[in-house]
């Protein structure tokens, strides 16, 4: 880490043969929530001390809530992940009292009704102030006159945990309370801290179906010999929570796909009231060789709100790098009934890449299958595919309003090393620029990516108050930044600007 005062670097940087230890999906929002956290705090998501915390949200504090069913719960990030956090048993329960505080620091509120719980639990990345989702497996009956107690803990997690975003409220009334573990039946410690919490709420009364259509959020390119290789999504959305309903096949096509013989097997999984793929609980039985049109039949019991199902594919090494890989779903029966989704055939589809080797551009005006039109599309590559040889991307004079993260990046060796090259003595027309809005972020982060070389670049973190240059955390070895110029804005006195830091995503 370097002074916080310097706010230009003009040299050849070299970051090599050091090892940096640090301790470190689609943005959803809540249907009723409460913010004003500015502080980000460790308990119970990021530390293997205070794994239980109870949080007294009180009656009427939730604007618009109504007396219903519980289906998701929400917490907001502390700070910005750029790798998922697995949890081991992580368990929400939720209560509800009359009281406006806990009676002490060592008095958890017991009538809790156990609404999730899971053997592992994937918390996916994402960026500070963002919103992450538990889909509760028991929804919860509200009364919103009443005060809301929110439960949650967690035995362990891996590689890191996340904080959460915490706002301490004026009164003198106790609202948080935690304590050893999830077995602990005392608290060790209150205060008034409320965590930025959240929720989603439907009527009561019997299921009935509202609506579905068909969504392609993942473009990004894949790679030949991969399996469960995500395509389209199909969202079923019904109200109520009484007598679920069903859905019992889907009718998909590999329309827009170049050739069917790039894909081997075709598989539908559900996730739930997730947007996030998961490739864990399979609908129906696996198709072999799909072309066309085909069905997939089964049985799925749906949840109140949104529930989610997801066409992916295999694909077999002998696929043909360039050709582009999609999908379409024209049918889904519901209750027996079909349905056909608003939208069938969602824009997008995903580019067969094999492993890059070789010479490329990053050229926001070119062209070509060797043609990236910006950084982040290169890096998508990079992490989808890796890479077989050393590689180079010659980068185009442009300003690239851009911010990206470089995970780990298979192939990459001493050999196969992987290098953003604006030429010599271009790094003034090389620019990458970007607002970093809140601490701990990097215009350029190194997640665990090794072997990369940036020359002759610039790089300019905007914001007046936060923002690195870049940023190495989780491992990220033998990386090289030479003849780059990094630019902070001048005359400040934050610390969170440095030019380059080793460092967390959530600390520095």
């Amino acid at each position: 880490m370097f002074a916080n005062d310097t706010h230009l670097w003009r040299a050849a940087l070299i970051v090599a043969l050091v090892t940096f230890f640090t301790s470190g999906a689609v943005a959803q929002t809540p249907g009723y929530y409460v913010t004003g956290g500015t502080v980000s705090n460790s308990y119970p998501l990021n530390t293997t001390s205070s794994k239980k915390v109870q949080l007294n949200y009180l009656g009427g504090e939730f604007s618009g809530a109504f007396t219903g069913q519980i289906t998701t719960v929400y917490f907001r990030r502390g700070g910005t992940y750029s790798s998922a956090s697995t949890y081991t048993n992580l368990t929400v329960k939720l209560g509800q009292t009359a009281s406006s505080a806990f009676p002490s620091t060592t008095t958890f509120h017991t009538a809790m009704t156990q609404v999730y719980t899971a053997a592992t639990t994937v918390i996916p990345a994402g960026a500070a102030d963002t919103w992450f989702a538990i889909t509760l497996t028991t929804p919860f009956s509200y009364d919103p006159t009443q005060g809301l107690i929110v439960q949650i803990c967690q035995d362990s997690y891996t590689p890191s945990g996340i904080t959460l975003r915490q706002a301490t409220q004026s009164t003198t009334a106790y609202r948080r309370i935690w304590g050893a573990n999830c077995a602990a039946t005392t608290g060790s410690n209150t205060d008034k801290a409320r965590y930025d919490f959240g929720f989603d709420l439907i009527a009561p009364g019997p299921m009935t179906y509202v609506s579905c259509t068909t969504i392609q959020p993942n473009t990004t390119p894949t790679s030949t010999g991969t399996t469960n290789q995500e395509i389209i999504g199909m969202q079923v959305v019904t109200s109520g929570g009484l007598s679920p309903l069903s859905v019992s096949s889907l009718t998909l096509s590999t329309a827009g796909s170049t050739t069917s013989n790039d894909i081997s097997n075709a598989k539908v999984y559900y996730t739930g009231g997730s947007n996030t793929f998961a490739a864990t609980n399979q609908f129906g039985s696996t198709v072999v060789s799909p072309s066309g049109t085909f069905v997939v039949n089964g049985s799925q019991v749906l949840g109140p709100g949104n529930n989610y199902f997801w066409l992916a594919y295999d694909i077999p090494l002998t696929a043909s790098a360039g050709n582009v890989l999609d999908g379409q779903c024209t049918s889904i029966n519901v209750a027996s009934v079909p349905r056909t989704p608003t939208v069938t055939n969602p824009a997008g589809s995903r580019t067969i890449f094999e492993a890059l080797n070789g010479i490329y551009t990053i050229n926001p005006t070119g062209s070509g299958n060797r043609n990236f039109t910006s950084f982040t599309n290169a890096v998508n590559a990079l992490n989808a595919v890796g890479v077989s040889g050393p590689v180079t991307f010659n980068v185009a004079s442009a300003t690239y309003n851009e911010q990206f993260t470089l995970g780990a990046i298979a192939g990459a060796s001493a050999t196969n090393t992987v290098t953003f090259n604006g030429g010599t003595g271009n790094a003034a027309s090389r620019i990458i620029t970007h607002n970093v809005g809140t601490s701990y972020q990097s215009v350029i982060t190194l997640d665990g990516a090794d072997h990369v070389k940036f020359k002759n670049l610039t790089v300019n973190s905007t914001n007046s108050t936060y923002g690195y240059g870049f940023l190495f955390t989780n491992s990220a070895d033998y990386n090289e930044i030479s003849d780059c110029v990094i630019n902070l804005p001048a005359n400040t006195t934050s610390y969170y600007h440095i030019g380059i830091c080793a460092s967390s995503t959530s600390s520095y």
